[in-house]
């Protein structure tokens, strides 16, 4: 079945599509689990602008994520923190969460996170334990596992690019 939708951030949709042919045109080291997870983002985003249309519980959550806007550089921020800001228990926030965004709340902190280190990595300005840091990661250890797991290449064959 098709659909459709109206973007709030077409540009966001457009440059993920950019990427991901980039990437795959060139087909550098890693190559494949690059572009599934761009495409794994861009799925996350329609599945995001899809909820937000006809959400009852939008608001709540919108609560959450504002909250998450606002510290994500904070390493001690937690599920329960995202929680307590949409007025929730934790397990039905988490609950709620993972229908409307298909995925864990803790998962999704993780992986904009990571969007948001890439970004900063590729600027070349910072040193990848800079960048760890400002993105709320406290471990330089625990910051490359989870970048790599995600984008397929350690942090510094970002900045090297």
């Amino acid at each position: 079945h098709i659909s459709s939708w109206k973007l709030n951030d077409p540009t966001l949709m457009s440059s993920l599509f950019s990427e991901a042919a980039r990437v795959w045109t060139f087909k550098k080291t890693a190559y494949y689990p690059r572009c599934m997870s761009i495409l794994y983002r861009i799925f996350a985003e329609l599945e995001r602008e899809r909820i937000y249309v006809a959400s009852p519980g939008r608001g709540r959550l919108k609560a959450a994520l504002a909250c998450f806007e606002e510290r994500f550089s904070d390493p001690t921020l937690s599920v329960d923190d995202l929680a307590d800001a949409a007025g929730m228990s934790r397990s039905y926030f988490t609950k709620l969460f993972g229908q409307f965004y298909g995925m864990p709340p803790a998962e999704y902190v993780r992986m904009i996170r990571i969007d948001k280190a890439k970004a900063m990595l590729s600027e070349g300005s910072l040193s990848v334990g800079e960048v760890a840091e400002s993105v709320g990661f406290s471990s330089l250890y625990y910051f490359s596992a989870a970048f790599k797991r995600v984008v397929g290449v350690c942090p510094v064959a970002i900045m090297r690019q």
